[in-house]
């Protein structure tokens, strides 16, 4: 192999704020850095997917698990202590579904939020995993980011 990239970084076991599942839409990427701001959170595990929280309630099975693998994943190894679970507006995976409709669509997306929190949350109680984690839920659109 040749090494086409220098690399120097500590191995030492590291824990993060939270786990973000965060759409990969990089319109809203400026957003994320302003939400892990606002929450304080210095280090997180991103998981970044189409739709971002969209397939832990709008998504096929295989599609649910993973994120919620992610999620697992976030707080046994990195002792995550939040999930930021994120929709936005005009979103392609949903099939941008709202013309000239902001009212449905907000209410539509925070729907899909607290759906998706009682997703997580009955994964979180049927695998024992942290009972203190708080869930985060939050809605963007092009002039910035709601919790929702």
């Amino acid at each position: 192999m040749k090494r086409i990239v220098d690399f120097d970084v500590s191995a030492e076991h590291y824990t993060v704020d939270a786990v973000v599942v965060w759409c990969f839409d990089r319109r809203f990427e400026c957003l994320e850095t302003g939400v892990k701001d606002y929450y304080g959170f210095k280090t997180v595990d991103p998981v970044y997917v189409a739709g971002g929280a969209k397939d832990l309630v709008s998504g096929s099975t295989y599609s649910r698990n993973y994120l919620l693998n992610q999620i697992h994943a976030a707080i046994k190894f990195h002792d995550a202590r939040n999930v930021v679970l994120m929709t936005h507006a005009n979103c392609a995976a949903y099939g941008k579904q709202f013309v000239d409709n902001d009212e449905a669509e907000v209410a539509f997306y925070r729907g899909e939020l607290n759906r998706a929190e009682e997703v997580v949350e009955r994964f979180l109680k049927k695998n024992g995993l942290r009972e203190d984690v708080r869930i985060i839920k939050v809605y963007a659109d092009f002039k910035g980011a709601f919790e929702v």
